[in-house]
C-alpha cells in the first residue's frame, strides 16, 4: 500500500513538473504594428495586436486576448495608445503559438 502510494506521489510530481517544463511564456518588449477588435463570430469581443519584438524573437506577429477576458477594452486602449504615441508595450505570451493569447501588455516609456 505505502510503495503503491509513493507511485502515485511521484507520477503526480512527473507530470506536474513536465508541464511548467514545456510552458514557453516569456516577456517580449514590443512595437505594436497594427489593432482591432473582432465583431463578428466566434471571436466576437476578441482584440488582435501585431507585434514586432525588440529583440528580434519575431516578427509582425499576430496575437489575440481571450475572448472571456473582461478586459480586453483596456488592451485595445494600452494598443492603441502606444501605436499613437510611439511607445512600447510589454507582453507576456507564448510565442511558439501560431496565434498566442495575450497574457499581458503594459504600456512603458523605455524598452525593458
Amino acid at each position: 500500500m505505502k510503495k503503491a502510494r509513493w507511485m502515485v506521489v511521484a507520477v503526480g510530481l512527473l507530470i506536474t513538473l513536465a508541464g511548467w517544463a514545456s510552458a514557453s511564456s516569456s516577456w517580449y518588449s514590443c512595437t505594436v504594428t497594427a489593432t482591432g477588435a473582432a465583431a463578428w463570430g466566434p471571436t466576437d469581443g476578441v482584440v488582435y495586436l501585431r507585434l514586432t519584438d525588440g529583440g528580434g524573437a519575431f516578427t509582425n506577429k499576430w496575437v489575440m486576448t481571450d475572448v472571456s477576458s473582461k478586459i480586453t477594452d483596456r488592451m485595445l486602449a494600452t494598443a492603441l495608445t502606444a501605436m499613437s504615441s510611439g511607445k512600447q508595450v510589454v507582453v507576456y505570451l507564448d510565442a511558439a503559438q501560431s496565434y498566442p493569447t495575450l497574457q499581458t501588455c503594459y504600456l512603458v516609456s523605455d524598452i525593458w
